[in-house]
């Protein structure tokens, strides 16, 4: 009787599976722009037959997407096909059995050609991101990705074209990633401006993003087999430099391949320092006055690098190896020192030569999986070994050379594993573990014989929940627990810390964004500070850290407004960095010498509002950017005078054809640091370019600071027995004038036939809308 139930059990459900799998049908395909790139994560939306695997789908990041709707001889259902800076387009589909779509082919939004209007809108802010969609012209202004990025003008960010450095408004780091994935430098500065289809900010990152300040994220196109080499070249006059920089990419399958090499070399004779030191102890008491004679450093750098980068609609896997080498062979630095003392007055001549010379091997993987139930797990890990040689030799003519030989070895070490939890449109929740482990050792010779081994473990443990109430208002909760465990020879610290985040957005419409948000963090010392680490840097001076400075906390709240006002774009914040404590400069004498040693300083607080504007003129052919900002601050001394600053800067990009010329200025910035009692004041800055872009090849030619002769950098330094004062001269405010070229070209890619599917009118228009 048990086998006769058993099969009957087992004969009803292979019948039921039957009639369950009869009753589903398959449509899949894959979307493509008119070149036949695959588009990555298009939205699909299933009208009318419901699909068994939700309405709301997206396509994979080849663009390949599946999906299945209920088997229906008579009923009729709609896919519609969305994608930002394209046109949507809805397919009909008759459902009666399985169905390829083969290629769906969308037509750009914002197609530009010669004497034809830009069509559609070019910015898209919602309640987690803003969405920015280069047009063909801003495209040719530029040969990568960060050209673009900068050409955008977007006003959210912060962009530095000397640093390459990215900032948001109110100062967090900002990540860069292609297709959802954090890039590699190397991938960033490869990666070609016209493969990019949109680039997607988000001022506080989300989901898988969650460990990052904030995102810039390079949507761009896929192709089903082929690569591309591109080279680089780089000239500069007045302060001479050369570069080449060679990269190739092939794409096959599922599988991504690069390699990287490059070259660069800096002759640098623009440095010039005058400085005043005023010194009064009990057994000192003189000014001194420095001037450079001469300057020079030659350096010349090289670095090789492979990767390779697998991915389906699963799994996603990053490995990385590379070598880089740096080589400072010659440093001369020679400065006329006057000591103006009590009795009199005389001269002395000194000189320094501090060439160095590094070498460090890396290796990077990454790993992430996407698990059933809308779960996704990343692990990475990092892994490079530092080798430097750091030579200095200072010599005043009436005494001896203090001569510092130093040689350093470091590993550093990092593994991170992250999850996180997909609900649906109500939110996410991302839990993270970071291991860190950097060690390093110092040995230093000649005037000092010291040697340092330096150890750092920290263990962090975070968690992220993210909820969306309704379309327009997105929270964000993060709590982060980090203990560091530092050593430094005989000397142990440990640290834990409990930093807690709060996010609110608020998307008015898709035009406007508010968003409100306080960070609670903790200031770190550099652990070369915290230690009993002591070197003469000059005949009567002593550097010495203390092991006494801690960490100490910081709140940092934030208001921010994101407006797109269809030809102007504005973002507007204001904001404070309010610390517990600063760490600040102290000076003392100590029998005939002055020592330079550090201290817990008290409250330190900078405010800070900005706005920041781009308008689009002439059919968008014309660019201007402006931006107004006003920081109040304190000296982080013990005299706490107020700095209080107002800068200003634009930036205007005209475009025509394959032509674009373009200016920047940017006014005097002056600073003060939490972690120093130097003030410092920055020269304005300003410069011309003009690009050409035709075919495969790019042009720019940039002629920085031209009207300027000598620019002077200016620092402060105060305390009761001692003040500094410096003038400097540095190349990087300096007139320069600079070539840049740049060739790529396509191979190996296959072409695409367009089995365009047709939209079959025949069906209701209730079901198309």
């Amino acid at each position: 009787m048990r086998k006769l139930l058993c099969l009957l059990l087992l004969i009803t459900s292979i019948v039921c599976y039957g009639q369950s799998n009869d009753s589903i049908v398959t449509i899949r395909g894959q979307v493509v722009d008119r070149t036949g790139a695959s588009l990555p994560y298009v939205n699909i939306s299933v009208k009318g037959n419901h699909a068994t695997n939700g309405n709301e789908l997206q396509s994979k990041n080849n663009g390949l997407f599946s999906f299945h709707v209920k088997k229906s001889d008579e009923g009729h259902c709609s896919a519609a096909f969305s994608y930002i800076g394209f046109k949507t387009k809805t397919v009909a589909l008759h459902p009666v059995k399985d169905i390829n779509l083969g290629c769906i082919v969308l037509d750009e939004d914002t197609m530009e050609l010669e004497g034809v209007e830009v069509k559609g809108n070019l910015v898209f802010h919602d309640k987690e991101k803003s969405s920015y969609l280069p047009s063909v012209r801003q495209k040719k202004t530029a040969y990568n990705a960060f050209g673009l990025l900068y050409n955008l003008m977007i006003p959210e960010l912060k962009i530095d074209r000397r640093t390459k450095s990215i900032r948001t408004q109110d100062d967090r780091n900002v990540a860069q990633c292609i297709n959802g994935h954090e890039a590699t430098p190397l991938e960033i500065k490869s990666l070609r401006a016209r493969d990019i289809i949109r680039i997607d900010y988000y001022p506080k990152a989300t989901g898988k993003f969650a460990n990052y300040d904030a995102v810039v994220d390079y949507i761009v196109k896929v192709v089903d087999e082929g690569g591309y080499i591109n080279a680089t070249g780089s000239m500069s006059f007045l302060t001479p430099a050369e570069g080449l920089d060679v990269n190739v990419k092939y794409h096959k399958k599922n599988w991504d391949l690069y390699s990287y090499v490059g070259a660069n070399y800096a002759d640098n004779n623009k440095y010039h320092l005058d400085g005043q030191e005023d010194v009064e102890t009990q057994q000192l008491n003189f000014t001194k006055l420095t001037s450079t004679d001469h300057y020079k450093n030659k350096a010349n750098n090289q670095y090789v690098a492979l990767q390779g980068i697998y991915q389906d609609d699963k799994n996603y896997l990053n490995i990385v190896g590379g070598l880089s080498r740096t080589n400072n062979y010659k440093q001369d630095e020679f400065n006329r020192t006057v000591y103006m003392l009590t009795p009199g007055t005389y001269e002395k001549r000194d000189s320094s030569v501090r060439p160095s010379r590094g070498l460090m091997p890396y290796a990077q993987l990454t790993y992430e999986v996407n698990l059933p139930k809308k779960v996704y797990l990343l692990f990475y890990g990092t892994y490079s070994f530092i080798h430097n040689n750091y030579d200095r030799r200072y010599h005043e003519s009436d005494s001896d050379p203090i001569i510092n030989n130093a040689k350093e070895d470091g590993h550093l070490s990092q593994l991170y594993v992250r999850g996180t939890k997909k609900f649906g449109n109500y939110g996410d929740l991302t839990v993270g573990y970071i291991l860190r482990n950097d060690r390093y050792k110092d040995d230093y010779s000649g005037s000092v014989d010291y040697s340092r081994k330096y150890m750092s473990t920290s263990h962090l443990v975070w968690a992220r929940l993210g909820s969306a109430v309704g379309k327009k208002i997105y929270a964000q909760l993060k709590a982060s627990l980090k203990f560091i465990h530092t050593s430094i020879n005989e000397y142990r610290d440990n640290q834990t810390t409990f930093s807690p985040e709060l996010y609110l957005g608020y998307n008015i419409d898709n035009t406007t964004r508010l968003t409100l948000e306080n960070n609670i963090g903790y200031l770190v010392p550099n652990n070369a500070l915290r230690s009993e680490f002591e070197q003469k840097i000059s005949n009567y001076e002593i550097l010495r850290g203390n092991v006494d400075l801690k960490n100490y906390i910081y709140y940092n709240p934030v208001l921010t407004l994101s407006k797109n006002f269809n030809i102007i774009n504005m973002s507007a914040s204001v904001g404070s960095m309010i610390y517990s404590h600063s760490v600040q400069d102290v000076y003392f004498g100590e029998g005939d010498k002055l020592v330079h040693t550090f201290k817990k300083g008290d409250r330190y607080v900078q405010s800070k509002a900005e706005i920041a504007m781009t308008g689009y003129l002439l059919n968008r052919s014309l660019q201007i950017m402006g931006t107004l900002s006003y920081l109040a601050m304190n000296t982080n001394d013990d005299f706490r005078k107020s700095i209080n600053n107002w800068t200003y800067g634009f930036n205007a990009m005209y475009m025509i054809g394959n032509f674009s010329v373009s200016s920047f200025f940017m006014s005097r910035i002056k600073s003060s640091d939490v972690m120093s009692s130097l003030y410092a004041e920055n020269p304005a800055t300003y410069g011309l370019s003009m690009s050409y872009n035709k075919g495969n090849w790019y042009l720019s030619l940039d002629y920085n600071n031209p009207f300027r002769r000598n620019p002077l950098s200016r620092g402060y330094l105060n305390s009761n027995c001692y003040k500094k004062s410096m003038k400097l001269r540095d190349s990087s405010f300096c007139q320069s004038i600079s070539l840049k070229v740049n060739y790529n070209f396509d191979f190996g890619h296959k072409k695409v036939e367009h089995n365009e599917v047709r939209v079959d009118k025949n069906i209701s228009n209730s079901i198309l809308k």
